[in-house]
């Protein structure tokens, strides 16, 4: 990767944008410090946790916040919050799992190639029951675990006291939860809970919550990490992304007759959510991918993640149009493995890179081309001739792979080999096992009190906000009330944030048309 120093400012025409989004930002966070009403500083803690996790802020964690949630912690009790644990035991907590997108991918991996003497058991915090995948349930059997799923009307007090009391039976607890959920730093951010806690850091890019409770922090990647740089956490530990070692590996002209891919073509296979390749001024894939179709008249563009009338794919020129394939989202356990299969060149999403998109395109023996980036890649890509300095060298290297076999195998040769040597199977483990050794016995609460947080903004804030920018659907303001009200188009943001007063003592919030709190703190 080129001297991160580059990027500091290729996206600097945009950095106004985000001045204003982190003075609203800390504006709530003041809001926040001034209410003396506990149900209101709920609501305007939830809103100001989402806005920074959604928004280039320049934030990346928020030591108020952190306090905010861990002395709530301390004001409820359970009455069994340290007994006895099975050794061996790994309790791995999930806001939500998906049939799509690598975030369930590496939770189903770790448990379905753990070893057998480990018990590994799944909670899920705020899960639709109709969109559960089956192969994440079948692992956490073959693993003795239980796979649990709290009611989603629950408020967020009673499923942090529940995760708290169940996380109690447990060695290790293993937080895999999205970035503005603040139920486990509410479960686990009190001294009465003992057991260590480690966060797999699934989202480095962006703000979350959950520094305080961190035991020790997992990271994805190593050398672009900025967990650092940016959260200022001294210990984390390298562990990267488990291979999927179930690969359903089929020919290529078995795949295509399934997919209905014409077998005589060339094609070229993209993945990723459509934000991931939102264009940044000049800085456009859709681009790239014209010339590469343009110049290779034989092939074809598949893109799996995508909808059709999302930027920049609505905009593609036509000659080229009729050989743009947007499939949307697809089951991972169904066909997804057969486009794999059925490609003969993947390239990287872009500016946000692919991660589980990697290892699955290298454990495929599919040539992999990704362009350097502000956030970069996984290490091991980033090691090989597959990453490419700029558009001209992915353009050229594309060519090259979809019109000479042997320079295919040699880029995919060269990947496999280096992956191997660090993602294998045995090494994933080796490296839990190192993990595990370094992992403190007895769980702790951080005082973040005394530091401040980076918060400069640079591009790594920009793609941030570029990745989940709605354009005209959203909408940010404080009411007099001093609470937030927001709207996000994106999935699990769908609703209102409001603060409702009801009749009497009891009070409620509402986040995403849901009664998050109906009960009033505990005496």
């Amino acid at each position: 990767m080129e001297d991160n120093g580059k990027y500091m400012n290729k996206f600097e025409f945009y950095y106004p944008k985000l001045k204003k989004k982190q003075k609203k930002f800390e504006n709530m966070l003041a809001k926040l410090d001034n209410c003396k009403d506990e149900m209101q500083k709920l609501s305007i803690a939830q809103g100001a946790l989402s806005f920074a996790a959604y928004n280039g802020t320049g934030y990346f964690y928020s030591t108020q916040l952190e306090k905010f949630y861990t002395d709530l912690a301390e004001q409820y009790d359970i009455s069994s919050c340290n007994v006895e644990y099975k050794s061996n035991s790994f309790l791995h907590v999930m806001t939500t799992c998906y049939n799509v997108s690598g975030h369930t991918r590496v939770v189903e991996r770790w448990i379905g190639q753990a070893d057998p003497s480990q018990m590994h058991s799944v909670v899920l915090l705020n899960q639709n029951v109709e969109d559960m995948p089956e192969l994440l349930r079948t692992n956490v059997k073959e693993k003795n675990g239980d796979f649990i799923v709290f009611n989603i009307d629950d408020t967020q007090i009673e499923k942090a006291l529940k995760l708290r009391e169940i996380a109690s039976h447990y060695e290790y607890i293993i937080l895999h939860t999205h970035m503005d959920d603040p139920i486990a730093t509410i479960a686990f951010g009190t001294k009465k809970f003992t057991r260590p806690v480690i966060l797999y850091n699934h989202a480095d890019h962006m703000f979350w919550i959950g520094k305080s409770i961190a035991d020790i922090v997992a990271d994805l990647k190593g050398v672009t990490s900025i967990t650092k740089p940016k959260r200022l956490v001294n210990n984390p530990y390298f562990l990267g992304i488990p291979l999927d070692d179930k690969v359903k590996i089929v020919s290529k002209e078995e795949a295509r007759k399934k997919l209905n891919i014409p077998l005589d073509k060339k094609i070229v296979l993209t993945i990723g959510g459509g934000s991931k390749y939102f264009p940044i001024g000049k800085y456009d894939l859709k681009n790239s991918f014209t010339e590469i179709l343009n110049k290779n008249q034989n092939s074809i563009l598949y893109c799996i993640g995508p909808k059709k009338d999302s930027v920049p794919w609505r905009n593609f020129d036509k000659s080229i149009l009729e050989r743009v394939h947007l499939i949307g989202c697809i089951d991972y356990e169904k066909d997804y493995q057969f486009y794999l299969c059925a490609c003969d060149l993947i390239v990287d999403s872009y500016p946000m890179p692919g991660y589980t998109v990697a290892v699955d395109a290298v454990t495929h023996n599919v040539p992999f081309l990704s362009l350097d980036n502000t956030l970069g890649q996984l290490d091991f890509i980033t090691k090989t001739s597959g990453y490419c300095k700029n558009e001209l060298e992915l353009k050229e290297k594309a060519f090259s792979i979809l019109n000479a076999d042997h320079y295919s195998k040699e880029i995919a040769k060269e990947e496999q080999d280096i992956f191997y040597k660090e993602n294998s199977k045995d090494a994933f483990n080796l490296k839990l096992k190192q993990l595990l050794e370094i992992t403190p016995k007895q769980h702790t609460v951080k005082n973040l009190q005394s530091e401040k947080e980076p918060c400069d903004i640079d591009d790594s804030s920009v793609l941030v906000d570029i990745m989940y920018k709605r354009p005209k659907n959203y909408k940010v303001s404080i009411d007099k009330t001093g609470v937030c009200t927001k709207r996000q188009g994106i999935p699990h943001i769908l609703e209102m944030l409001t603060y409702v007063k009801s009749f009497g003592k009891l009070k409620k919030i509402k986040l995403f048309n849901i009664d998050i709190f109906t009960i009033c703190k505990k005496k």
